[in-house]
């Protein structure tokens, strides 16, 4: 095995330091990226520049949100999963309900049974 002046043999897969790996020609370090100029981040491995911390709600809107997301909330769960009534009891009720009770109603059970 023979080395060159730049201490590789000839036998090395290697590229010199005069030769890209794709050809011939002095090889080009990857240079570090550009800081940007607006002083912000630097921009992900995509390219794309990461989201700025959103700025709070204020009061006003985040209770409107919550109000409208929990009402949202409790009409599907009172439509599709479980809904209360108030029955009065009646002559075959009146062994197992007492005056003002409520029964709770599961509705799950007749998604998957036939009618």
């Amino acid at each position: 095995m023979t080395s060159g002046s730049d201490g590789f043999s000839a036998d090395d897969p290697r590229p010199h330091d005069d030769e890209t790996p794709g050809g011939s020609g002095p090889s080009s370090l990857t240079a570090a990226p550009e800081p940007d100029t607006d002083g912000g981040p630097p921009p992900d491995a995509e390219g794309t520049p990461p989201r700025s911390p959103s700025k709070p709600l204020p009061a006003w809107q985040e209770s409107v949100l919550l109000v409208g997301t929990a009402v949202v909330l409790a009409l599907l769960i009172k439509t599709f999963f479980v809904q209360a009534f108030y029955i009065p009891p009646s002559g075959s009720m009146r062994d197992t309900l007492e005056d003002n009770d409520r029964i709770l109603v599961q509705k799950v059970s007749y998604w998957f049974s036939s009618p």
